[in-house]
C-alpha cells in the first residue's frame, strides 16, 4: 500500500501519466520508492520489480493501468489514483526502507475501501485464471462474514475462490459449514489433494494468492486479520473476521449502496472497465442499454456522452443495438441516414436499473431498405464488380461512414472482396427460398457497421460459399481481382486446397466453381490440374455466367450448366 502512493507519487512527480512505458522510466521510478525509503533495504530496484509493483494494487484496484490499447503501451493514472494520492501525499515521510521505517507506514485507506467494494472479477486485467467469473468478490466475501464470523485461509481460497456467481451465497454458507465438521484427517486429505491441483497451487501454495487478498482485505481498514484454531486442524492458521466497528457499516452497503448492482461482462473492453473501476463516483458497472429501431429503415447509430463519440454502429431496420452505459449518467443518441450522413433526429436518454429501453424515432423516405429481389442483387454484383471499388448504395454508405465517422473503406480491396462474397450469398439465399437449392452456407459474416467480413483465407483457410442441391456440394470461390499475376497470387493454390479440403470432410459429391470478372486460362489450368488429381471437377466461370444461370431460378439448369 506504501510503495503504490509512492509510486504514484513518482508518476505525478516526473510527468509520466499517459506516457510509452519503457524501461527508463521504470528504473526512474525505483529511484522515486528509493528516494522516500520505500524499498526493503532502501536502495533503488530493478526493472521487474517495478513492473510487479504496478501490476498489484495500482493496477488490480485500478489506481494505475498500463494502457495495452495504445502502441507502444502507455502508463496512466486514473481518477481513483489521483484520490488515493491526494488522501495521503501528506502522510509520506523518508524512511530509511520498509522494515526500520514500518510504523510510518501507510497501510489502511478508504480509498482502497471504495476500489474494493467495486473490483468485479472478471475483468479485463486480471489474469486467465479468473476467466468466466461474474462476481464482486469483497461484498461477497462480507456476505460470508457476516454469516460464519471468520474465513481462514484455506476457506477463501478453497471456497469463496470457486464462487462464479452472485447467487451462490447459501451454497457456498452449506459448503463451508460441512468443511468445518469434517474430521481432521479428512480436512486434512482434502486440502493436500487440492494444493496439488492448478488453482491449489496458485491460491495457497506459489506465491499465494490467497493471502494477498487477504492483506487486501486488511488495507480496507474494515478487516482484520486474526488467527483461528478450528476445531478440525492441528495448527492455527490466518483468517478474516469483520471489525466489530464496521458490522452496521457493512450491512448498510450490502442492503442498500449496492443492492441493485448487477455484474457486467466486460470482455477485453479495457477502457470501459477504467470508465468504472478508474472513476470513485461510479458505483456501478455499466448495464446494457437496448436502442430499438422499430422504422424499416436502415440507420447509423452514434452515442455520446459530454461530446464525446462513445459508440456508433449500423442499425438494421426493426432491429436492435445494445451498448453499454453508465446509470444515471447522461447519453445522446444520434440517428444518422446511411446515404447522406445527414442527422435525422437525436435523444437524449439516461439509463437506469428500471429504463434500459429505448426506442428510435426517424424518417427516411429512402427505400433502399426494401426486400431486393434476386434481380436487384444480380445487378448489384455486375456493378461491383465492374466498379474501380464499390458502387450504389455501398457506395453511399461508405462514403457516409467516412464523412461521419472518418472511417476510409473506400480503397480496402478486403471489403470489396467480402461484397462480391456477401451479394453472392444473398443471391443463393434466395434460391434457397425458392428451394432451387437445399443448403447455402457463408463462411464470412457480417461486422460492425454492417460491413461484410470475407471467408478465411489461405491454404488452410475454409471455402468462401458452399451450397447444397441434392447430394451435390458446390464450393463457390469469388474474387475481384481482375489481373492475371494478382488473381494467381492470390488464387492459384487457395482455391484449390479449399474444395480439396471440404472434399475430405464431406459425403456429397463435390464440385468447385472459380468465379472471377476475368477468367486466365494459364490460371484455371494450373487450379484444374491440382484438383484433378483428386477427381474433382472445377468450374471457372465470370461472374456475368454465374449470375445468368442464377437467374433462370431452375434446378435442373443451374445442376446441367455446373455438372460433375
Amino acid at each position: 500500500m506504501h510503495q503504490t502512493i509512492c509510486l504514484i507519487d513518482g508518476i505525478i512527480e516526473r510527468k509520466y501519466d499517459g506516457t510509452v512505458w519503457n524501461p527508463q522510466k521504470q528504473n526512474n521510478l525505483g529511484v522515486n520508492l528509493k528516494k522516500w525509503g520505500a524499498t526493503l533495504d532502501g536502495k533503488n530496484v530493478a526493472q521487474q520489480s517495478i513492473r510487479t509493483l504496478v501490476a498489484a494494487i495500482p493496477q488490480y484496484l485500478g489506481f494505475v493501468y498500463i494502457n495495452t490499447d495504445t502502441t507502444p503501451n502507455t502508463i496512466c493514472l486514473t481518477e481513483a489514483g489521483m484520490a488515493l494520492w491526494h488522501k495521503h501525499k501528506d502522510e509520506l515521510i523518508k524512511i530509511p526502507n520498509l522494515r526500520d521505517g514500518k510504523d510510518s507506514l501507510i497501510t489502511k485507506s478508504d480509498c482502497v475501501l471504495t476500489q474494493m467494494e467495486k473490483l468485479q472479477i472478471t475483468n479485463p486485467i486480471i489474469n486467465k485464471d479468473c476467466e468466466n467469473i461474474y462476481v464482486f468478490p469483497f461484498r461477497f466475501m462480507l456476505k460470508i462474514l457476516l454469516r460464519l464470523k471468520y474465513l481462514d485461509k484455506e476457506e477463501i481460497a478453497y471456497f469463496l475462490f470457486k464462487v462464479r456467481n452472485e447467487d451462490e451465497v447459501e451454497v457456498v454458507v452449506q459448503e463451508i459449514e460441512n468443511f468445518r465438521s469434517l474430521s481432521s484427517q479428512k480436512r486434512e486429505i482434502l486440502i493436500n489433494a487440492f494444493k496439488k491441483t492448478h488453482i491449489g497451487n496458485i491460491t495457497l501454495v506459489k506465491a499465494s494468492s490467497a493471502g494477498y487478498f487477504m492483506s487486501l482485505c486488511q488495507i480496507t481498514g474494515i478487516i482484520d486479520k486474526i488467527t483461528v484454531y478450528p476445531e478440525n486442524k492441528t495448527r492455527s492458521i490466518p483468517a478474516l473476521r469483520i471489525n466489530e466497528e464496521y458490522k452496521d457499516y457493512v450491512k448498510e452497503i450490502l442492503d442498500k449502496k449496492y443492492n441493485k448492482a448487477e455484474v457486467f461482462d466486460f470482455a477485453d473492453n479495457l477502457q470501459l472497465w477504467i470508465d468504472y473501476i478508474g472513476n470513485p463516483e461510479r458505483k456501478f458497472p455499466p448495464i446494457s442499454v437496448t436502442i430499438k429501431n422499430d422504422t424499416n429503415s436502415n440507420f447509423l447509430i452514434q452515442v455520446y456522452k459530454e461530446n464525446i463519440c462513445k459508440y456508433d454502429d449500423l442499425i438494421n431496420a426493426n432491429d436492435v443495438l445494445q451498448f453499454p452505459m453508465f446509470v444515471n449518467e447522461e447519453y445522446n443518441v444520434k440517428v444518422i441516414d446511411i446515404n447522406t450522413g445527414v442527422e435525422l433526429t437525436s435523444m437524449d436518454v439516461v439509463p437506469n436499473f428500471e429504463s434500459r429501453l429505448f426506442e428510435i424515432h426517424a424518417e427516411n423516405n429512402d427505400d433502399n431498405e426494401k426486400d431486393e429481389t434476386i434481380e436487384e442483387i444480380a445487378e448489384d454484383i455486375i456493378e461491383h464488380c465492374s466498379s474501380q471499388n464499390f458502387s450504389g448504395k455501398t457506395l453511399n454508405y461508405i462514403s457516409t461512414l467516412n464523412k461521419v465517422l472518418g472511417l476510409d473503406k473506400l480503397n480496402d480491396k478486403s471489403l470489396r472482396g467480402a461484397y462480391f462474397e456477401y451479394y453472392a450469398y444473398k443471391m443463393l439465399l434466395k434460391l434457397l427460398d425458392l428451394k432451387v437449392i437445399d443448403n447455402v452456407i457463408w463462411n464470412g459474416k457480417i461486422g460492425k457497421y454492417g460491413l461484410p467480413t470475407q471467408a478465411p483465407g489461405g491454404k488452410t483457410g475454409t471455402p468462401d460459399i458452399i451450397f447444397t442441391i441434392d447430394d451435390t456440394d458446390y464450393v463457390l470461390e469469388l474474387t475481384t481481382i481482375k489481373s492475371k499475376s494478382g488473381q494467381f497470387a492470390a488464387e492459384g493454390s487457395s482455391v484449390p486446397d479449399h474444395i480439396r479440403l471440404h472434399k475430405m470432410n464431406s459425403k456429397n459429391n463435390v464440385v468447385g466453381i472459380f468465379c472471377a470478372p476475368v477468367i486466365h486460362e494459364r490460371n484455371t489450368n494450373a487450379m484444374q490440374s491440382i484438383l484433378e488429381q483428386f477427381d474433382i471437377k472445377l468450374h471457372c466461370i465470370t461472374e456475368k455466367d454465374f449470375i445468368n444461370v442464377l437467374l433462370t431460378k431452375n434446378r435442373d439448369n443451374i445442376k446441367n450448366f455446373l455438372e460433375i
